[in-house]
């Protein structure tokens, strides 16, 4: 549904020749709100609340960096268990 709604997003930015700014709205690995914006067309982010910005590509080490240390001993069990027939 939503990569149907992203093209009829499209066509209509292309028949009002518009260039069409994508934001999403995520948590912020700085202040923990959920108030940082990702500009997709311009792979920028930057947050509302405090201010910081940064690239895109900054932001998802970040956020990944955060997802595995949270998950630690998730993914040490996935990683070094052979499984139930192993």
């Amino acid at each position: 549904m939503i990569i149907v709604s992203m093209k009829i997003i499209k066509q209509i930015c292309r028949l009002q020749d518009i260039r069409m700014n994508v934001e999403i709205k995520i948590v912020c690995p700085f202040c923990g709100q959920r108030q940082m914006i990702i500009e997709v067309n311009r792979n920028r982010c930057w947050c509302i609340k405090c201010k910081k910005e940064k690239h895109l590509d900054e932001i998802f080490r970040l956020v990944e960096r955060e997802y595995n240390y949270k998950h630690q001993d998730t993914l040490n069990i996935m990683n070094n268990t052979t499984g139930v027939c192993g």
